[in-house]
């Protein structure tokens, strides 16, 4: 289903943001270590993202809209946690890419957040 509102993914979809969400609440950047935005937010999405792509499945616009904003949420706390500005949103396409160029989810959101 591609242009629908579900796709295969529908419910890994849904549990990574709900607890993408919900570890967010809790994520103090004063407290909380940059890695661990990475290892709590950014990698689950990134890996949902990951598999779908392999297994030939396209989200729907709802999903990636869904995954995108926590995602973005997420970097920006990392950021935070560097002292780092970023005024950037970023894709799930986009971030998969950096990641291949860079060869980890952690030295592609470190890129990506030093560019701004």
């Amino acid at each position: 289903m591609c242009g629908g509102t579900r796709s295969a993914y529908w419910e890994a979809v849904a549990s990574v943001v709900e607890r993408a969400r919900r570890r967010h609440e809790r994520f103090d950047p004063t407290d909380d270590a940059a890695a661990t935005a990475i290892d709590d937010g950014i990698r689950p999405i990134v890996v949902v993202y990951a598999r779908a792509r392999r297994d030939g499945v396209t989200l729907s616009p709802v999903e990636r809209s869904l995954l995108e904003s926590v995602l973005n949420e997420w970097i920006a706390t990392y950021a935070d946690c560097l002292d780092r500005s970023i005024e950037n949103t970023y894709s799930l396409h986009e971030i998969a890419r950096t990641c291949r160029d860079h060869g980890s989810i952690d030295e592609a959101v470190a890129a990506m957040t030093e560019s701004g």
